[in-house]
């Protein structure tokens, strides 16, 4: 099954904010991208590729969000470290 609107996280808000549209046509395309057997139209949606992009795990897709030192640990690396144990706990 290829990755489609209805399958993410974010359908809900779509309609309440279409500025996430550009969020959704980003993830599908990248999905597309990665696909193994891809059609000319859509990502095959069943190959280890799309499986991972399914599950925002595919180890080319990035997701990069801005954070802000908010306890104003002096320690980039320490920050960071915290920062990356809390998003892998998530």
């Amino acid at each position: 099954m290829p990755l489609s609107i209805t399958m993410l996280p974010m359908r809900n808000s779509l309609w309440a904010n279409p500025e996430h549209l550009i969020y959704l046509l980003a993830l599908a395309y990248a999905n597309y991208l990665h696909c193994q057997n891809k059609t000319t139209t859509d990502a095959c949606g069943t190959c280890a590729a799309c499986s991972k992009s399914l599950k925002y795990i595919h180890p080319d897709t990035n997701f990069v969000f801005p954070i802000g030192n908010i306890k104003g640990d002096k320690d980039p690396d320490r920050f960071k470290a915290e920062m990356l144990k809390s998003w892998r706990a998530f």
